[in-house]
C-alpha cells in the first residue's frame, strides 16, 4: 500500500494592527511541524502592520499562502506583498491563482 504524503497546515487570520499576536502562534506552529502556512486575511490595517506580519510569517520558512481580508487597504496590501514576493520564494499570492 502506498504511503499518503499529507501536509500539515497552520492557519492564521485577523491579526489586524497587532502583529505581535503572531509571534507565539508561529512558535506553536513551528513546534507542531507545519509544512505550510495560510494567512487568511485581515493581516494588517496599514503598510507597517502588513509588513510586520508578512516579515514574521515568512521567517517560519515554510510555504506561505496569503490573501487580503476586509480590513486591508488593497493599495497597502499589494505594495507590501510585492516587496515580499520579490524576496521570498516561499510566499504565494492566492489571488494570482484562483485554484488555490
Amino acid at each position: 500500500m502506498a504511503k499518503i504524503n499529507r501536509k500539515k497546515y497552520g492557519i492564521i487570520s485577523d491579526i489586524h494592527t497587532n502583529p505581535r499576536k503572531i509571534t507565539p502562534i508561529l512558535h506553536k506552529l513551528k513546534n507542531e511541524g507545519v509544512d505550510a502556512l495560510v494567512l487568511n486575511g485581515d493581516i494588517g490595517n496599514n503598510l507597517i502592520s502588513i509588513y510586520n506580519t508578512l516579515d514574521q510569517a515568512t521567517s517560519l520558512g515554510v510555504e506561505t499562502y496569503v490573501q487580503p481580508g476586509s480590513h486591508e487597504k488593497l493599495e497597502d496590501y499589494f505594495t507590501v506583498l510585492e516587496i515580499f514576493l520579490n524576496k521570498n520564494s516561499n510566499l504565494i499570492n492566492v489571488i494570482q491563482d484562483p485554484k488555490i
